[in-house]
């Protein structure tokens, strides 16, 4: 609807700022907004509470990894700080919440382990 953050988020991809930002900042703006989209994006932008910020993040404990989580949530605030610039809001919703980056991801492979990934894949690429 007219005033919602789905309203914004059409109108911010087409601006230069948007297309200004990488192409894979871009598609994980995308990606992110599949998800904000469903729960957020017919509310009414000046009204979105931190409230309703947490809660969308509480949802999203219950089927998104720890990373995702983060990087939806990095991209919602990215939106609403476009928001912001754009003269549309006066503070960010999203401010306030907690959004830590989750810790690295470790994995050590064994030479066995990568010879084999290795020559599955080459055998995936000629068949």
């Amino acid at each position: 609807p007219p005033g919602s953050l789905g309203d914004w988020w059409l109108a911010w991809r087409s601006t230069e700022s948007f297309k200004r930002k990488a192409e894979g900042t871009r598609a994980e703006f995308e990606y992110a907004w599949k998800t904000i989209g469903p729960e957020l994006g017919d509310k009414q932008l000046a009204r979105i509470t931190p409230a309703d910020v947490e809660d969308f993040q509480m949802k999203l404990e219950g089927g998104k990894s720890e990373y995702r989580r983060w990087a939806i949530i990095k991209k919602l605030r990215g939106i609403f700080n476009a928001a912001l610039a754009y003269g549309l809001i006066s503070q960010s919703p999203a401010k306030t919440l907690p959004n830590p980056q989750p810790a690295p991801r470790q994995v050590i492979f064994r030479p066995d382990q990568i010879k084999a990934a290795w020559e599955s894949a080459n055998t995936a690429k000629h068949e």
